[in-house]
């Protein structure tokens, strides 16, 4: 066939010029090629630099790491209050890009190891969800913690842009941008500069700080804050209410699912350690309305641990903040008040074993947890505290505490409680009665004393004394 072939270019030297120079392109094309191939052999599609993404079940996932702790100028990060998040996708033909606030300071605020979710990314063709994880739950995007992000469906050979700014407690900014990829199941991530950073995410957006005021009155316990109007539509959870004694300070945050039932509605926080100095300071937020947004009359009240007060001497500062600004809605001073003891007395009466003790009248409102009953013989004496959660049940309530072993002296000496109303406060006709154990009886040499101690004055309310 080749020697045909031969034959008939011999017979036509124009045709057999044509096709040797045909064959020469088509030989020069090929060899072009795999030089090119050869060329690329071993390079990655993308660039691939040393920055904090990794691969996790398939997922990519962003570890903040020391690189990143302090912008260029030195400041550290803060809280998630003010970080914004942009995502870009660029895919042939096209890019989308959003952009909107990053993490939830109260869900990420919890002292320990917390995650939450967030959709920035929802189309026809693609969804984004981020779960930011605050590794040590400080309220700060910093050291350790992570993004992860869940690319529905994830296709290779599109690049994906995250952006970030990050705000200082004095306003600073800083932003960092990176893209990533992945490539025959392989991932690729890099340092980048495609976002617009004036537009529409970077500083763009000023948060206007709402405005209200607060004021003050005295209550069982503490003081009680209430709201005048606010200047704006403002969610609980978007507030940070602060009590400073000059040398500590205490916040709370508040969200809006606590607070937002539809009718009055209420959250506490107790305190189980101090947390302003030596005070355990409790809050109790209202909702008038139930609405989850602060409204006026809407109201805190700031209480103390048993037998605590405010101290007359101290100046205490009540700031409410608005978080997404970092700055202050309101503010107000005070300084506690010189604690004033009820006053009421007692009539006794004999039942079987001891005697019943009965309150008169009392001058203020005083619940039974700033009670203590103290009973002397003149040698010995024995203490009994109360709670109020003990006597609070709505109905007939009653405390009782069965002596095991002699508190007086050789005497075992019961008590027990009667709240009539069972509303937890001291009141006409409450009473309480005083046995002893089996075989004994209170002597008729003796003189014995029931004192009724206010823990919060350390004053007394009342006394009476007996004798068996």
């Amino acid at each position: 066939m080749i020697d045909r072939l031969g034959s008939y270019l011999a017979s036509r030297p124009k045709r057999a010029a044509v096709v040797v120079l045909t064959l020469i392109v088509v030989l020069a094309l090929v060899l072009a090629g795999l030089a090119l191939e050869l060329s690329h052999f071993g390079r990655a599609p993308y660039p691939s630099e040393k920055v904090p993404f990794s691969l996790v079940d398939g997922y990519a996932v962003f570890t903040m790491d020391q690189s990143w702790i302090s912008s260029p100028g030195g400041f550290n990060l803060f809280n998630y209050t003010g970080m914004k998040v942009a995502f870009r996708i660029d895919w042939g033909g096209g890019s989308g890009t959003v952009s909107g606030p990053f993490g939830n300071q109260s869900q990420l605020s919890t002292h320990t190891r917390a995650t939450t979710s967030q959709s920035i990314f929802i189309s026809s063709f693609v969804n984004v969800s981020l779960e930011i994880t605050d590794s040590t739950g400080d309220g700060s995007f910093d050291l350790n913690d992570t993004i992860l992000f869940k690319i529905v469906p994830l296709s290779e050979d599109t690049v994906y842009t995250m952006g970030l700014l990050f705000v200082s407690d004095v306003g600073n900014r800083m932003t960092m941008e990176m893209s990533f990829a992945f490539h025959d199941g392989k991932l690729y991530a890099w340092n980048s500069h495609d976002l617009n950073t004036e537009e529409p995410w970077f500083g763009s957006t000023v948060i206007q700080t709402p405005t209200s005021s607060i004021t003050t009155s005295t209550v069982t316990g503490g003081e009680k804050f209430t709201f005048a109007p606010m200047s704006k539509d403002t969610p609980w959870s978007d507030v940070s209410i602060l009590l400073s004694d000059g040398s500590t300070t205490c916040t709370w945050t508040p969200l809006t699912t606590d607070l937002d039932n539809g009718t009055v509605a209420k959250w506490n926080h107790f305190a189980t350690s101090a947390n302003l100095g030596t005070l355990k300071v409790n809050i109790s937020i209202a909702d008038l309305a139930g609405n989850g947004y602060v409204n006026q009359g809407d109201y805190f009240t700031l209480t103390l641990g048993s037998g605590q007060v405010f101290s007359i001497a101290t100046t205490y500062a009540v700031i409410v903040m608005h978080d997404p600004s970092s700055a202050a809605i309101c503010h107000l001073d005070f300084q506690g008040e010189a604690e004033i003891t009820p006053t009421s007395s007692l009539t006794k009466s004999t039942v079987l074993n001891g005697l019943k003790l009965t309150f008169a009248p009392i001058s203020k409102d005083t619940p039974w947890s700033d009670v203590s009953i103290l009973l002397t013989d003149g040698s010995n004496s024995y203490t009994w505290t109360p709670l109020t959660t003990d006597l609070d049940n709505g109905t007939v309530s009653r405390w009782n505490h069965i002596a095991a072993v002699a508190n007086l002296g050789t005497l075992k000496v019961n008590i027990s409680i009667v709240d009539l109303a069972g509303n937890g406060y001291v009141n006409t006709g409450d009473y309480f009665a005083l046995t002893l154990g089996s075989g004994q009886l209170f002597s008729v040499v003796t003189a014995y004393t029931v004192t009724i101690m206010h823990d919060p004055s350390s004053a007394e309310i009342c006394h009476i004394s007996f004798m068996g």
